[in-house]
Order: structure tokens, then sequence, then C-alpha cells
């Protein structure tokens, strides 16, 4: 692209004119900036529900972010309920091995070991 300026004069209706002296005012910006901003966002926008192909290609590769974001979800899903199996295992077992031992101070089978 050309860093060099062109005018563009153009040419509405005395109605359409006091519209957009009244957007140029409400904005705040000169006049020239604000058709520069007018025409820049014009050119940006979908044009009868076409995208423009550098807004396709952000949209295609955020689509496939989602989808990759979509995945790791699925795969963080199925390991916690793979770690929530292996905790209700782990629980039971220490459940079984408590009930295995002796009551405190009922046994003095642990005196053995002491001597």
């Amino acid at each position: 692209m050309s860093a060099q300026k062109v005018r563009i004069p153009v040419y509405v209706s005395a109605e359409t004119a006091e519209e957009i002296e009244a957007a140029v005012t409400e904005s705040g910006l000169e006049r020239q900036d604000w058709f520069r901003d007018v025409l820049t966002a014009a050119l940006n926008q979908p044009e009868n529900g076409t995208v423009s192909a550098p807004n396709q290609a952000e949209v295609l590769r955020l689509e496939a972010h989602l989808e990759d974001t979509k995945a790791q979800l699925g795969a963080m899903t199925a390991s916690n309920e793979r770690m929530e199996t292996l905790l209700a295992q782990s629980q039971a077992t220490v459940n079984n091995m408590t009930r295995a031992l002796p009551a405190a101070g009922e046994s003095s089978w642990w005196r053995f070991w002491s001597k």
C-alpha cells in the first residue's frame, strides 16, 4: 500500500449533509478524521453476509482454537472421572484396612514388635 493520500469528493443532499455535520459534531473528531474512520469501518464490515479475507482467516483461526479447547475440556472431564474412580477405590481400601485393625487399647499385639 502506498502512503500517498488521495482526496475523494462526495456530493450528498442537504439533509444528508446536515446529518453528517451532526454526527461529526457529536463524535468530537475533525471532519476528515470522522470521514476516514467511517469509510474504513465500512470497508471492514461484511457485505451481504460475506466476510473479508483477513476477517475470514481470523474467524477460522478462532473456530479451530474453540475446537481445540472443547477437545481439551473433554479430555480433562475424562481425566477427572478417572481420578474420582481412583479416589473412591483408595477410600474403600483405607476403610477396609482400618476395619481390619484391632481397636485401640483392646489388644497388645503391637508389644510383640517392640521386644
